[in-house]
């Protein structure tokens, strides 16, 4: 992860506690805790965080961020097919958001957030297998910060 120009390495850890609900854990790489969160589709409730990381708009991007990738579907409206992809739209969190598929393999690569014709946020996987994503890179396009997420 890196936010306003500092790299923060380590371990998140995402556990689905029911239908509706995650926890996510960033800890370090020797395993102490820096932040502990739980989320749904409607709620969001802290239960840990080391000093430095209780900025409101931090917690409101890992929010929104969390929220979208873990959403397990969206209500498509709209549907663009392109020579190599096929892009899925759907308007959610007052913006639009695009999945983009790709028609060869049928992986999903790319999901990007807009608000007002305008980029906000992108989300880029990496997939060998179509299960799971190997690779997850998070950009913010209004403020410095990105997540790269690497399943090992």
């Amino acid at each position: 992860m890196e936010i306003y120009g500092r790299n923060l390495g380590g371990i998140v850890v995402i556990k689905k506690i029911n239908e509706d609900i995650h926890r996510v854990v960033f800890a370090t790489d020797f395993g102490n805790k820096l932040l502990d969160f739980e989320i749904s589709s409607d709620s969001f409730k802290v239960n840990f965080f080391v000093d430095g990381m209780d900025n409101k708009r931090f917690l409101k991007a890992l929010e929104d961020d969390f929220r979208m990738l873990l959403q397990p579907v969206y209500a498509i409206d709209k549907t663009f097919v392109g020579k190599n992809e096929i892009i899925y739209g759907s308007e959610q969190n007052s913006g639009n958001i695009y999945l983009f598929e790709n028609k060869e393999d049928k992986f999903l690569y790319k999901m990007i957030f807009a608000r007002k014709s305008k980029e906000k946020i992108t989300f880029e996987f990496q997939n060998k297998k179509d299960t799971f994503a190997e690779h997850i890179g998070i950009i913010h396009h209004n403020m410095p910060f990105t997540i790269q997420l690497i399943k090992i």
